[in-house]
């Protein structure tokens, strides 16, 4: 008796329905919730090893790819379009089509692990109420596959420059410096008080290089632990060729300051 008791709780607690979380998204002009979400593709169980946590992960979550071609169009026509996905604490993460398309990505709602989140990052912030988490080995490479939480908003832009165009130097020569700020830096960190907002804003109402040197700058961004314990990521990829490109941008752009 004791025996069928317990296997028709268990079978009742495994077919109940999913708790619908509190979320919003919004995806070009589509408005998401839950329930919204659930219509376009159906939730899976996701576990992944997971390079921001540091260890393997069990999540519930939103296969991508049919909510960008709901969105969007499809995967084809979207390859070669730049998206940027937005994050409630300003975070800003540009990334192509053609990364954001390939087979593996999902909009995690729920740790299977916690009855809640499990805090993450440096700030132990709580990742919900979307994380943006990725299945497969190569998936891993958080400086080619972003895995940004807090995820509030997907849309594209005809190019970065356009998005953000009081970055953009008029010196020729510092456009190669301009290219690696908007791979590396704008995701965090503002220009003209275009970019993210994670970070400091490099250029108004001081330039960075107005209170830092070149060297330092260079040092800093190569890796930041050496000066300083916080969020700011090393950037080991970045060569000698790189960071003198990055530091001219910052440096030409002192004279192109706009409010």
């Amino acid at each position: 008796m004791r025996h069928a008791l317990m296997l028709a709780l268990s079978t009742t607690i495994a077919c109940a329905p999913e708790k619908p979380p509190a979320l919003s998204l919004t995806v070009g002009k589509l408005q998401l919730d839950y329930q919204a979400l659930t219509d376009i593709v159906k939730p899976v169980d996701v576990n992944t090893d997971d390079p921001v946590y540091g260890r393997f992960k069990h999540y519930r979550a939103f296969p991508l790819l049919p909510i960008l071609e709901r969105a969007f169009g499809d995967r084809a026509s979207l390859k070669d379009r730049q998206l940027i996905i937005h994050a409630t604490d300003g975070y800003a993460v540009p990334v192509t089509g053609d990364i954001l398309t390939e087979d593996g990505a999902y909009l995690a709602f729920r740790d299977r692990e916690h009855a809640g989140w499990e805090p993450i990052g440096p700030r132990k912030q709580d990742p919900g109420p979307l994380y943006l988490v990725w299945t497969g080995s190569d998936h891993r490479d958080t400086t080619t596959y972003p895995w940004p939480y807090n995820v509030a908003r997907i849309e594209v832009v005809e190019s970065l420059a356009v998005l953000y165009p009081r970055t953009v130097p008029r010196d020729e020569t510092a456009r190669r410096g301009h290219e690696i700020f908007l791979h590396k830096c704008v995701k965090c960190h503002a220009v003209n008080r275009q970019g993210g907002s994670v970070g400091p804003e490099l250029n108004v109402p001081m330039n960075v290089t107005e209170y830092w040197t070149v060297d330092q700058i260079k040092a800093y961004v190569k890796n930041p632990a050496t000066f300083r314990y916080g969020a700011m990521p090393a950037n080991p990829d970045l060569t000698d060729v790189d960071l003198n490109a990055l530091a001219y941008y910052l440096l030409a752009m002192k004279a192109q300051k706009q409010e």
